[in-house]
């Protein structure tokens, strides 16, 4: 079995080997294996470590298209709701005992939204080099409510994301990337909390963040 990191250095070696490899059919001229994607389509899936498929930019949509032979528009959607309610119970010191049952509900949204406008810098060859970038915006919400309390966490965000990295195409349908990434933004926070007997406890917070993301290795599947 390869370890984790074994699987990376795998990963990583095979890609630098076909980036290494496509130029020398690039310096010939165009490649008829990229094709025109003008007007073209196409649906981005992340790569993982163990070589399964996973979400690129949104696990509802990240999809590619092209307004011209050199620029391209990106955008990804991430969507994600859940609804519980039960019964919860606490153990007394007696463990048959039982010391207190209440109600429970949660409930639970998030959502991303990103769009980018990347530029090719050689379109039509076996390597296209792009970079380019854009805004997001995201929002989380979580709320717990049972018999004796409550609490509500929201948090927003926004901001711009810049991206840069090689495709290689492997023929007019499919095409492997690999890409740097790095975002900055601004988030704002708050949670309330109450119990019955005590008063609401509200907290807020407001930030800049800058982070640089992992490199992530994709495949785009053009229609």
């Amino acid at each position: 079995m390869f370890t984790l990191a074994a699987r990376k250095a795998v990963l990583l070696a095979g890609c630098v080997i076909l980036l290494a490899a496509a130029p020398a059919s690039a310096e010939r001229g165009k490649s008829p294996k990229a094709g025109p994607r003008v007007g073209r389509y196409a649906l981005q899936f992340q790569l993982d470590d163990n070589f399964k498929l996973s979400d690129f930019q949104g696990a509802v949509l990240s999809a590619k298209y092209h307004r011209s032979a050199q620029s391209a528009v990106r955008l990804g959607l991430d969507f994600d709701a859940e609804s519980e309610e039960g019964k919860q119970t606490t153990a007394g010191e007696d463990s048959a005992s039982v010391a207190e049952r209440q109600e429970f509900e949660t409930a639970r949204l998030e959502f991303k939204v990103v769009a980018q406008y990347v530029r090719h810098s050689n379109p039509g060859r076996t390597v296209s080099y792009y970079r380019g970038g854009g805004p997001f915006v995201g929002f989380r919400r979580h709320k717990l409510l049972t018999d004796s309390s409550e609490q509500e966490e929201t948090r927003w965000s926004a901001g711009l994301e810049g991206v840069w990295g090689a495709e290689w195409a492997l023929n007019r349908s499919i095409s492997l990337l690999a890409e740097y990434g790095i975002a900055a933004g601004y988030f704002s926070s708050s949670r309330e909390a109450g119990r019955d007997a005590h008063p609401d406890l509200t907290s807020e917070s407001t930030g800049l963040q800058v982070k640089a993301g992992p490199v992530r290795f994709g495949i785009s599947v053009y229609f």
